[in-house]
């Protein structure tokens, strides 16, 4: 594969995609939730004069401890600004960046096909590969991107909104590095390669975009489980999710450039 090639195509995909205002705040909107949520409900919080301990009992302070492990030294206070940007805030961010990764992915075939671009680009001499890769970087790198930068402009907000009840800089523990990091690109590149698959398959954005959808239970179960105490979360536990989201990555991967066939994209024009 000529790397150089695949990267002609995210170039003309990102002059294509990114000349649209409307593409572009869809990219950029989804990532501002995981910012501005937690911000809110922690100033919310602060106004109220912090009040969280007279909605919970004791029994659900030690669930909550027996969760979040490493959390017996924080009162009650603390804890619920813990619960907000520990647990909340990766698994928005997860949420999110899969959502601000669809928009463009679904763009990849799919948008060719509504631009009618879509014979010049399989009539290239270009090979599967090296077209399949080119897609890929065009979504995958601004997307993972904003992410990282959202994900800062939020670790600075955090400390600064919160060092007056903490007493110094704590954010972010490793686990939410982990979760933010690691886990939040290696499940949006499995939604990518779905919706890369998919774009190849229908003829409209919009019928791609929703091929990612399905990977949003799972996120579900997992907040319920925490919220039940069946989860644990420590990094260990996490890595292990990572260790899995990247061997499902591979599959994906792998089946999405196995099954993609140029005649099949036009004869679905």
């Amino acid at each position: 594969m000529r790397l150089e090639k695949a990267l002609l195509v995210t170039k003309k995909d990102w002059e294509e995609v990114f000349q649209s205002k409307v593409t572009l705040l869809s990219v950029i909107l989804p990532l501002i939730i995981p910012l501005a949520i937690p911000a809110i409900l922690i100033e919310v919080f602060k106004y109220s004069g912090g009040t969280f301990k007279k909605f919970v009992s004791v029994e659900e302070l030690d669930t909550i401890r027996r969760v979040l492990q490493g959390v017996e030294v924080l009162n009650p206070d603390q804890l619920f600004i813990y619960i907000i940007c520990v647990l909340f805030i990766p698994l928005l961010f997860i949420i999110f960046s899969l959502a601000s990764i669809s928009m463009v992915t679904a763009d990849s075939f799919a948008g060719e096909k509504e631009r009618k671009t879509i014979e010049a680009l399989l009539a290239s001499p270009l090979t599967d590969l090296e077209l399949f890769i080119g897609k890929l970087f065009a979504s995958y790198i601004p997307s993972i991107a904003l992410t990282y930068i959202f994900f800062i402009i939020t670790v600075v907000v955090v400390n600064v909104s919160t060092i007056d009840i903490f007493g110094h800089i704590w954010y972010p523990p490793l686990v939410v590095d982990i979760a933010v990091f690691l886990i939040a690109p290696l499940y949006a590149f499995l939604g990518m390669t779905l919706v890369i698959w998919g774009s190849s398959r229908v003829s409209t954005v919009r019928d791609a975009s929703n091929f990612a959808g399905i990977l949003i239970i799972p996120v579900l179960i997992f907040i319920i489980s925490i919220m039940v105490g069946t989860i644990v979360i420590n990094y260990l536990y996490l890595l292990l999710v990572a260790i899995i989201l990247f061997l499902l990555d591979i599959a994906a991967f792998y089946i999405s450039y196995k099954t993609f066939d140029r005649e099949r994209l036009i004869t679905s024009i």
